[in-house]
């Protein structure tokens, strides 16, 4: 599944974008292209994709259970490439960001609606 996300940007555009992964209990969970490891954990601390975590579930149980840390990190070779393939042509001036889950998502209403919607966070 993949959710497309409006953010404000105040870093340069000359930099490249940079698929990182935010992580819960070691297992990725999603990925997405962000100009630095800051605007990953920024992204990793809204409250829009905390609640999204809390509502989405994969395997019986909800991504996050709102104790376990959350961590982002740079993506490894084949986190890249499920990005890529999900996300072929990311936006380049980084107005809005893709967020690609990276678990099979249980079929319900929450994740339906998650992927009609974009939520503004600037």
């Amino acid at each position: 599944m993949t959710r497309t996300v409006s953010q404000q940007r105040t870093s340069p555009k000359a930099l490249s974008p940079v698929v990182f992964v935010v992580e819960i209990d070691q297992r990725p969970i999603a990925a997405f292209a962000v100009r630095s490891i800051r605007e990953a954990i920024e992204i990793s601390r809204e409250a829009w994709f905390r609640d999204d975590l809390k509502r989405l579930w994969s395997q019986g149980r909800p991504l996050w259970d709102a104790k376990t840390p959350i961590k982002a990190r740079s993506a490894r070779a084949e986190e890249i490439r499920a990005y890529s393939e999900a996300v072929p042509h990311p936006d380049a001036d980084f107005d809005e960001v893709s967020i690609v889950y990276l678990v099979e998502l249980d079929r319900g209403a929450s994740a339906a609606t998650v992927d009609s919607r974009a939520v503004s966070s600037g």
